[in-house]
């Protein structure tokens, strides 16, 4: 098995994807802000006295200073995204699609830091911290993605739009403060740099009294460092760390580095810190050292503390206005010097009465230092294998579920890899090499194949230009993210989704993945990879033509010497919230008693579903054991 390099990547897509009401609107597209490489990008925010955005602004009316001097302004774009619409059914908002895409019509991307390891056990400040973050979650539009993290050890979430899998995650914290934090023993190569923090195991790769902080954030920042331009906004919810900068404080010169260095990546990286105190109105008032850590962290970034107050999840909506409405400026310093060394900025605006917010400065480039070491040479295909988001120069969609193997304690995942030549591709064929790779809750690599997969496209322009292709890789029960990428040549792309392995042996109840396959389908590679396994090919279209055979597949299994009758509940319902199919059947107990499994299959009556958004569920129950199965699709 290929072990695939992983290094600090681009984080793609700084773009925001919006609800749409039916018939869906077109995403709005990113701001054109072209830039180069001695050219300085600040996010600004302008609010009113009502802290309400100040639109309609125009280069003219910003003025950059320097540690004190003029700039000038050689790029400029207002970002103005409105307000997420709630769809006509719950359904459109709660459930994520089974099939993940590296679409860059998404523009918003949040990252959520839960300080667990410095937070106290106090029931009323976890109830708090977690309030919060559903509060974010909330707020969250259908395109955009976020990711959970901590400090500690909490079960963190890696980048998705998956809003159950999000709240999961904030929902396991649990404070740690008495816990001693040492340093891990990974090196940057051990996995994908991940917005959620750390690259491998162990709580903190950074000791001293602010070490998990800083190593978390710092992570965070160099995930998010190549992205796009557009604001990256980082809600760090902790109740603070109380810390002594003087000299009797042995640790102070190592955590003073520390603190400098995670700056100097968060304000390359332009990531906005709006840190959230859970502790509710104390005592202290809004003076302490522990908050004055929060003002910190905020201040220099650009961002907003919210203390002492004991409803701080009412603040998550400003948050999010701010982060909806603001100004993309681009300057050229005027001092050249590559000397390394913290630059003060100032924004002004031409405007009375107005407030505005960027962050606080920038590291200047330093002059590069000679190496006898060669730079390592790092594929494309790696690169967007271990980018901080998913990128999308190809066009990628994939759909994974887990399926036992007879005779095997592990599982086979079967991933369905939908691949697209780019828009202006001149080329009528093209040889495209696909990597696939799955990396477990640690980040060690568990199981990866490469294929070379030839793209030949028709001359009917309105033809579909989507071939799929199958992967397949044997893993032990477990939760696991499984990534995609690939690359024509010219350019590469990538995506990812999240797939949990039942223990199919173990469980008493357990199910497949819910595949899908529809005729006729897209051109197919490698169709017969999983037909030892799966009676159909799965695909991964959901958008569908009048006339097309669509059917599903599951299969269920009962661990145990007496297995009993299942009850299957399939409901369809529409984008209105109507159940337009609501029917039981059984799989009776006789079907599992020769393998321990019994198939489900069932053919989606297209013919008699109105044209638009749909979802299908498929549920499976025995006694109070309950296992559930979603997908979305559309027909035209």
């Amino acid at each position: 098995m290929r072990r695939f390099a992983v290094f600090t990547a681009a984080l793609a897509g700084a773009v925001i994807g919006l609800y749409a009401q039916s018939p869906p609107a077109a995403p709005q597209q990113p701001p054109t802000f072209r830039t180069g490489i001695d050219v300085v990008q600040v996010d600004v925010s302008v609010l009113d006295r009502n802290r309400r955005p100040v639109k309609g602004l125009s280069a003219a009316d910003f003025t950059v200073l320097e540690n004190g001097k003029r700039q000038p302004i050689v790029a400029f774009a207002p970002v103005d995204i409105p307000d997420a619409v709630d769809p006509p059914a719950p359904w459109m908002r709660d459930v994520a699609p089974d099939v993940s895409t590296n679409d860059l019509s998404i523009r918003r991307v949040v990252v959520l830091v839960l300080d667990d390891a410095y937070m106290p056990f106090d029931p009323a400040v976890s109830a708090f911290a977690k309030r919060i973050g559903h509060n974010v979650v909330d707020r969250l539009g259908p395109n955009d993605l976020a990711a959970v993290a901590f400090t500690m050890y909490g079960k963190r979430q890696e980048i998705t739009n998956d809003r159950q899998r999000l709240l999961a995650a904030i929902d396991s914290l649990i404070p740690h403060p008495t816990m001693q934090a040492a340093p891990s023993r990974f090196s940057a190569a051990a996995g994908p740099p991940m917005p959620t923090g750390r690259t491998g195991p162990g709580p903190c790769a950074y000791r001293g009294t602010y070490g998990c902080v800083i190593d978390t954030l710092t992570h965070a920042a160099d995930a998010l460092a190549n992205a796009p331009p557009g604001r990256k906004t980082l809600i760090y919810i902790s109740t603070g760390v109380p810390y002594d900068f003087s000299m009797e404080n042995l640790e102070a010169a190592n955590d003073i580095r520390g603190v400098q260095e995670m700056f100097r990546t968060l304000q390359q990286a332009n990531v906005n810190i709006y840190a959230f105190d859970p502790s509710g109105l104390t005592a202290e008032g809004i003076i302490g050292a522990r908050l004055d850590a929060m003002r910190m962290f905020a201040e220099n970034t650009g961002g907003r503390a919210v203390i002492a107050t004991n409803t701080p999840w009412d603040h998550v909506a400003q948050v999010f206005q701010e982060n909806s409405s603001y100004y993309l400026l681009g300057f050229r310093s005027t001092n050249a010097k590559a000397d390394g060394s913290f630059r003060r900025i100032e924004v002004k605006v031409d405007r009375p009465d107005v407030e505005t917010r960027t962050r606080s400065g920038y590291y200047a480039p330093a002059a590069p230092k000679p190496s006898r070491k060669p730079a390592p040479v790092v594929s494309a295909l790696d690169k967007a294998l271990g980018s901080g988001l998913p990128t999308g120069d190809v066009p990628l969609a994939i759909q994974a579920g887990a399926i036992a193997v007879p005779g095997q304690r592990q599982a086979a995942v079967a991933i369905a890899i939908g691949l697209q030549p780019p828009v202006n591709a001149a080329q009528p064929a093209q040889t495209i090499k696909v990597v696939a790779a799955a990396f477990d809750t640690d980040w060690k690599q568990r199981g990866g194949n490469e294929q070379t997969v030839q793209l030949t496209l028709g001359r009917d322009p309105n033809a579909s230009r989507q071939i799929e292709t199958l992967a397949r890789m044997t893993l032990a029960p477990g939760r696991y993210q499984v990534r995609v990428a690939a690359d024509n040549g010219e350019s590469s792309g990538s995506v990812f989704a999240d797939v949990d392995v039942p223990n199919f042996w173990k469980d008493r109840l357990s199910a497949s993945g819910l595949f899908l396959t529809a005729a006729p389908r897209p051109p197919g590679v490698l169709d017969r990879l999983f037909s030892d396994l799966l009676p159909i090919v799965p695909t991964t279209v959901r958008e569908f033509r009048p006339g097309t055979r669509v059917s599903v597949f599951v299969r269920l299994y009962q661990a145990g010497s007496e297995p009993e009758a299942v009850r299957v509940t399939r409901t369809l319902r529409d984008e209105a919230n109507h159940a337009t199919l609501d029917e039981t059947t059984f799989v009776d107990a006789a079907r599992f008693k020769s393998s321990g499994s019994a198939d489900y299959q069932w053919e989606v009556p297209m013919s008699t579903l109105a044209s638009g958004a749909h979802l299908l569920t498929i549920q499976a129950s025995v006694g109070r054991l309950s296992i559930r199965r979603d997908v979305r699709f559309a027909i035209k």
